[in-house]
């Protein structure tokens, strides 16, 4: 089994960022250099090895890292549907474009509550380190309003179905 790793100091790559992170610690983070060491299990740099899954965690834990990538995503959901950028809220558009990609709409009660809960929940935490605790959180009960668009407040299925 061969392992997949980088030198940082091969001119031609563009590494600042990861670069700058390593050598001062402080959190440098762009979609670029997150893509970059997804691709890679470790990153070779003046001597030491260093394992990307401990950098990614490094550098997206931070509460500022996760508010960058929920705008990045917010922005590349606008960039699709040209909206207007001054009326929409950026969790709402994330939400809103992973229900449209994800989900239909039917006639009968098909789907679960807790299971889009625990689906919404898990898209949040694993791309923009967002969490919520549970559905009355008022971004969930906001989302269940306006975008799945029911006002039901029971415990009946919802009225969509997963794409499959």
């Amino acid at each position: 089994m061969s392992l997949r790793s980088i030198k940082l100091n091969r001119p031609y790559q563009r590494m600042d960022d990861i670069k700058q992170h390593l050598n001062t610690g402080q959190q440098y983070l762009t979609p670029a250099s997150l893509q970059i060491l997804q691709k890679y299990k470790y990153i070779d740099y003046h001597g030491q090895r260093y394992k990307t899954n401990e950098l990614i965690q490094d550098m997206v834990s931070c509460h500022r890292c996760a508010n960058y990538w929920l705008r990045v995503s917010a922005l590349e959901a606008r960039l699709e549907k040209y909206e207007n950028p001054k009326t929409v809220v950026d969790l709402e558009v994330v939400l809103r474009d992973f229900f449209e990609k994800k989900y239909t709409r039917t006639s009968a009660r098909v789907y679960s509550r807790r299971v889009l809960f625990k689906e919404v929940t898990a898209y949040l935490e694993d791309h923009f380190q967002v969490r919520m605790l549970h559905p009355t959180d008022e971004r969930y009960r906001r989302f269940i309003r306006e975008i799945v668009g029911d006002t039901g407040k029971g415990y009946k299925r919802l009225r969509i179905r997963k794409i499959t």
